[in-house]
């Protein structure tokens, strides 16, 4: 068994596409409404538990 890597999208933008497929692939919210909050996190120059 292959060890569990997690990487952060922002620093592997080619995973993007592939992780919004994997999300629309469980959940079945549209894989468009997954690129794009993907897209809106990376561009975001803060990180998401800031307050």
């Amino acid at each position: 068994m292959e060890p569990l890597v997690l990487k952060k999208l922002c620093g592997s933008p080619e995973l993007s596409e592939p992780a919004a497929s994997w999300f629309f692939q469980k959940w079945g919210i549209p894989v468009e409404t997954y690129r794009e909050s993907i897209q809106e996190c990376m561009n975001k120059k803060t990180g998401i538990f800031l307050m």
